[in-house]
C-alpha cells in the first residue's frame, strides 16, 4: 500500500467511528429480571385499583 492510502484509510476509520458515536443507539438497555417484575406487579395494580 502506498502511503496515501495508508493515510486515507486511517481518516476514513475515524471517521466512521466518529458517526457510529453520534448515531442514535439501536440496542435497548438491559433490565433486570427483578426490576421488570416490579414494574409488572406496579403496572398490575393501576390497572386494577
Amino acid at each position: 500500500m502506498n502511503r496515501k492510502k495508508k493515510i486515507s484509510l486511517k481518516i476514513a476509520k475515524r471517521l466512521k467511528n466518529a458517526k457510529a458515536k453520534k448515531s442514535p443507539k439501536k440496542k435497548v438497555p438491559y433490565i433486570a429480571k427483578a426490576d421488570r417484575e416490579a414494574v409488572a406487579v406496579i403496572l398490575e395494580n393501576q390497572s386494577v385499583g
